[in-house]
């Protein structure tokens, strides 16, 4: 982005925090981990996705020579109205998680759904849920 930037002009990112701020993703990966050994891989290279760790968006700004780099995190809310809402978008293998579900054999699918259910339910009834996600944001200016 720095080398397609006017001097003067800003560079503007931002990517979710998929290690530590996306508790209803994680909610899904950490249980199909307990479930399916071959999902362990695919949870580590979730996670662990580049620019994702805290200040590493900042450092990597900062070392292609933009200047006055700011981050800060964001937190943004995902609001569901069932387990259904929720675990819709997995259904339908759009995205890495979506890919991951629509992949698995049925049966353990099918158990992945109800774990993660039971997970999303918490003992409660089926209902409106919200989880707190988090992405990190960047911003520096081209030198000039």
């Amino acid at each position: 982005m720095r080398r397609v930037v006017r001097p003067g002009g800003g560079v503007a990112a931002a990517v979710w925090d998929h290690m530590g701020g996306m508790p209803g993703m994680r909610m899904l990966l950490d249980t199909a981990a307990v479930l399916d050994e071959n999902s362990r891989d695919f949870r580590r290279d979730y996670c662990f996705r580049p620019m994702t760790a805290p200040d590493e968006m900042k450092n990597s700004f900062i070392a292609q020579g933009l200047e006055h780099v700011e981050q800060s995190s964001l937190l943004i809310r995902m609001d569901y109205q069932s387990f259904e809402d929720y675990w819709m978008p997995f259904t339908g293998g759009d995205g890495p998680l979506g890919q991951y579900v629509a992949g698995l054999e049925s049966g353990l699918r099918e158990r992945l759904k109800s774990s993660v259910r039971a997970a999303y339910e918490a003992g409660r009834q089926d209902g409106p849920r919200s989880f707190a996600s988090v992405a990190w944001a960047c911003r520096g200016v081209v030198p000039g």
